[in-house]
């Protein structure tokens, strides 16, 4: 499992999306416990993960593509891609 700190910021930031977030992460309980049950582990981002960020911001970025993507959902799409 990959999990996207963009939900996280969204939260702390109160964005638009923070209360149906936070709903999702209360109702997942305490975060460890989620954690492991979801068998997620820390990955060190690494430059080829770098890479592969700006590789994809620049095919489905902001102003590139009508995904329009920012860096941070670029990342983890590189995280993903490269842990297929």
């Amino acid at each position: 499992m990959i999990l996207d700190s963009s939900a996280i910021v969204a939260i702390l930031l109160r964005e638009a999306a923070a209360d149906e977030l936070e709903a999702k992460v209360a109702a997942a309980a305490h975060l460890e416990g989620f954690l492991q049950r979801g068998n997620a582990v820390v990955v060190s981002f690494s430059e080829e993960h770098a890479r592969e960020a700006a590789e994809a911001f620049a095919r489905f970025g902001k102003g590139r593509h009508r995904s329009a993507l920012n860096f941070g959902d670029c990342m983890s799409y590189a995280v993903a891609k490269l842990a297929r």
